[in-house]
């Protein structure tokens, strides 16, 4: 709509699948929740807040109370815009995009699907039909750097995810380089410093080095530009601010639900 109101693009055709029931509908099962495409952001606020913590924080920040209403997870992965609000919850929860045509539907997992400056995937006769997000087993964040505090694009954006069953972390970055990426250094550092520590059994506080380097390293997993909303200078300093806080947050999470000393008797 952005592009066809500045007269970027001219479609031949509009579709309103407003009436398609699939789209609009979730599904809780034991392990994952099934998303339909447009399930607004608002939906996923209210209903899906504890088995999808990282994506309903983040569609908190998402534009207006008008837009939350009425936008859904499916309109950030088809349009596939590095700004996207919902991609660095969903790269951390480790989500796969289900798309489907008249040949069929298919699994694209959620690393695999952004492949370019607004380009993912799918085929061009392909229609995203349902995102599949496993449930939360541990604790998640969203962090935003915006030009202000509503109806913004995100100036840079950090998701972590902590996955206790698997004794992992997983994070996403937004508007801090061509694509929605996953700072896959930092968490291959914080894993093995995790487990290595003990920490998981533990339930420690993580050691300001740990933190610090983990925070380097997710700076450094950016590709940033200048623009009009940041320069490239400011987005690495931010990406690895939200980083180091977006840890202590999970972290002090995890060790108040009493996980970390299951193992520990």
């Amino acid at each position: 709509m952005v592009e066809i109101n500045f007269d970027h693009r001219r479609p031949e055709y509009l579709l309103d699948l407003n009436r398609i029931e699939l789209l609009r509908a979730w599904e809780t099962g034991e392990e994952t929740v099934r998303l339909g495409a447009s399930v607004s952001y608002t939906q996923i606020m209210e209903n899906l807040r504890a088995e999808l913590p990282g994506l309903a924080l983040a569609s908190h920040t998402v534009a207006s109370p008008q837009i939350r209403n009425r936008g859904g997870v499916g309109g950030n992965l088809g349009t596939a815009s590095p700004a996207g609000d919902a991609h660095p919850a969903l790269l951390a929860a480790g989500a796969e995009v289900e798309v489907e045509s008249v040949r069929g539907s298919r699994l694209i997992p959620i690393d695999e699907f952004y492949t370019g400056v607004k380009r993912n995937a799918m085929a061009p006769d392909e229609l995203i039909k349902t995102v599949h997000i496993k449930k939360a087993d541990g604790p998640q964040q969203y962090s935003k750097v915006g030009t202000r505090n509503a109806m913004v694009i995100a100036v840079c954006a950090f998701g972590l995810a902590l996955h206790p069953e698997t004794r992992t972390v997983r994070t996403g970055i937004g508007s801090a380089a061509p694509t929605p990426v996953r700072a896959t250094a930092a968490e291959e550092f914080l894993n093995a410093a995790l487990d290595e520590g003990g920490f998981w059994e533990s339930g420690k506080i993580i050691t300001p080095s740990i933190a610090k380097q983990f925070a380097e390293l997710a700076s450094a997993s950016c590709n940033p530009i200048d623009d009009v909303r940041g320069t490239a200078k400011y987005r690495r300093h931010a990406v690895g601010i939200m980083a180091r806080r977006t840890l202590g947050w999970t972290w002090e999470q995890y060790r108040g639900t009493g996980r970390s000393l299951e193992g520990a008797a």
